[in-house]
Order: structure tokens, then sequence, then C-alpha cells
């Protein structure tokens, strides 16, 4: 059984919704801006899914500090945009070349 992420983990949000839906987009936007001028993290990319679903979706992911900022962080946005949004949230572990993956996501 594997072990839980250190709480001091850095995190990964995954939040997608419509594609139809930008109010969803601008808020995730004005969220990880805040994150980046506080040094907290940020966003790492947007995106669509690539499924050719007949209801396009997007996904952005944004990058946290830690895991329990990204809990906290998580908890206040579900107040605005919860219901239009899914959110996958992954603590990162470390593991051997992770400078490879630094490099990506710096």
């Amino acid at each position: 059984m594997a072990a839980q992420p250190a709480a001091s983990s850095p995190a990964i949000a995954l939040c997608r919704y419509s594609a139809d839906a930008p109010h969803v987009r601008d808020a995730i936007l004005a969220h990880a801006a805040g994150l980046a001028l506080r040094g907290e993290g940020g966003l790492l990319f947007i995106g669509r899914l690539a499924t050719g679903a007949a209801r396009p979706e997007e996904v952005v992911a944004v990058r946290f500090a830690t895991l329990t900022a990204a809990q906290a962080a998580l908890a206040r946005w579900r107040a605005g945009v919860a219901a239009d949004m899914a959110v996958e949230l992954i603590a990162l572990d470390e593991a051997s070349g992770a400078e490879a993956a630094m490099m990506l996501f710096p």
C-alpha cells in the first residue's frame, strides 16, 4: 500500500469544465495569477481533451507549492465555480529523473 502524500508535497489541480463556459476559465486563471504573484504556484497549462467528445471540455492545470495550500485554495474556489467544474488533485512525489520534469514544469 502506498504511503499518504506529505502535506508539504507540491500538488497539481486538474480543473475540467465545458469549453462553452469561459467564466470558469476566467475564474481559474484569476486564481492562478494570484498564486503566481504570491509565489505559491501558478498556471501550468490550458488544453482541450483530445477525445473528440460531443461536448468539448477544457482542462486547466494549476500548480501549488504544497498539498495543504492546494486543498485550502480548492475549498475556497468551490464556493465560486465548483458546480461548473470537476477537479482532480494530484500530490507530486519525488522520482528519479525529476530534473527533467522540472524543465517541463518550472
